[in-house]
């Protein structure tokens, strides 16, 4: 039997934001309980501001990335790829009262 094609949904980054607030939101998990993390800091922001219940983690170090942009330093805690990250920058940091966890791809 052939297999019925696959329709594409497309979203603005502002949709998929807001699309994803409003799945957490029917699932019934208290906000204070949900952390979300993404390489997209302005989508965090915009999610920080609709729903500051929410923790947000900002992911800093793709894959490609041969520096590590920490933009304004907004965020209270960054994922910060630990093959890209110095002593010195884990200083840093600390020194700005920013939480950072190391991850591995």
């Amino acid at each position: 039997m052939p297999r019925k094609e696959e329709t594409l949904i497309h979203y603005t980054l502002a949709e998929l934001a807001a699309q994803t607030l409003e799945i957490v939101k029917r699932t019934g998990i208290l906000l204070e309980k949900v952390t979300i993390s993404s390489f997209n800091h302005g989508w965090l922001n915009w999610l920080g501001h609709k729903a500051p219940e929410i923790e947000i983690q900002a992911l800093v170090g793709r894959v490609d990335d041969l520096f590590l942009d920490f933009k304004d330093f907004s965020f209270i805690t960054y994922n910060v790829r630990a093959t890209l990250i110095t002593e010195a920058r884990i200083q840093e940091l600390k020194d700005r009262g920013k939480s950072k966890y190391l991850h591995r791809q």
